[in-house]
């Protein structure tokens, strides 16, 4: 269990609740805490706080809790305040003070307490940790905090769909979209790659899965971008050239392998695409043709 939380609790994307905001000016940091507990534990820790305005500013603390929201994205949905949850952590921490004012640029950490509950269910159970004041008082800033506790829990996991965004295109980038259903009752993070195989069966690139550590909750579908590019051009870029500098030609295969839980379980996929670079493929072709004519012109001159 604890090399899954190690390696599986990472940072889920965040919502606009989460981060760094102009009008509230506060950063906080780390953005994500993660703890592996045994019901009735107790855990204290500390998060750092920078007032990034240029006067004081007295910051009010305060607990969120966060389900799946329904775009696939992995963004935290935020409950509004007395709604519940089975997952809720909400009661569950305390804060070292109710209020934090700090001068301006001043950087100080507060403490916070996690008190599990003895009688408390194995699984995850998600919270974010959220600040308010100053000129952005209905606004919040925060990070999130994800919690397992320990037990009987079940890790399952089943793929939707795993496609490229065009079945042909002229050149890369070529976008994959993987689609994956958590089904079993506490968060995953499934990583692995996707090797892309060309026509003639040799390796044209192996991609990293999920290089941004994204979660997926429980009883939720989370939609995975992957994106194979040699080289970034700037759009305006004739196409011509896009072509040349991100080339690729013939039939392709992506095969996706992922693993994710204690168990390492695996998902396994494959698809196929076209590239067909048709503008190279036109001047090529007038450029053969020319040849072709210089050529028997130089022989009928002889």
């Amino acid at each position: 269990m604890r090399r899954f939380i190690f390696i599986l609790l990472a940072l889920i994307v965040l919502s606009p609740f989460v981060g760094p905001r102009d009008a509230l000016a506060l950063s906080v940091f780390p953005l994500v805490y993660t703890y592996e507990v045994k019901p009735g534990d107790q855990v204290a820790d500390t998060i750092t706080l920078r007032n990034e305005t240029a006067e004081r500013v007295t910051y009010t603390p305060s607990v969120q809790d966060f389900v799946a929201s329904d775009d696939e994205t992995g963004t935290p949905k935020f409950l509004a305040p007395g709604m519940t949850v089975e997952t809720s952590l909400a009661e569950w921490i305390s804060f070292s003070t109710s209020s934090i004012s700090l001068e301006p640029t001043e950087q100080r950490r507060l403490s916070f307490t996690v008190a599990v509950p003895t009688d408390a269910s194995a699984g995850g159970y998600y919270g974010g940790l959220l600040f308010s004041g100053g000129a952005g008082i209905n606004q919040k800033v925060g990070v999130l905090l994800l919690i397992a506790v320990t037990g009987d829990v079940t890790q399952s996991a089943e793929l939707v769909s795993f496609e490229s965004a065009a079945t042909i295109t002229s050149r890369l980038p070529v976008t994959f979209s993987t689609r994956i259903k958590n089904t079993g009752d506490i968060f995953l993070q499934p990583a692995g790659l996707i090797q892309i195989n060309n026509m003639f069966g040799g390796e044209s690139a192996t991609l990293a899965f999920n290089q941004d550590d994204g979660n997926i909750l429980p009883s939720s579908t989370r939609r995975f971008t992957t994106v194979w590019q040699d080289e970034e051009v700037p759009e305006d870029t004739p196409e011509i050239i896009q072509e040349w500098k991100n080339f690729g030609f013939g039939r392709y295969t992506a095969n996706l392998i992922i693993q994710y839980g204690t168990d390492d379980a695996i998902i396994s996929a494959s698809t196929t695409f076209w590239i067909i670079p048709w503008q190279l493929l036109i001047v090529a072709t007038i450029i053969l043709i020319v040849l072709i004519i210089l050529t028997r012109f130089k022989r009928q001159q002889k």
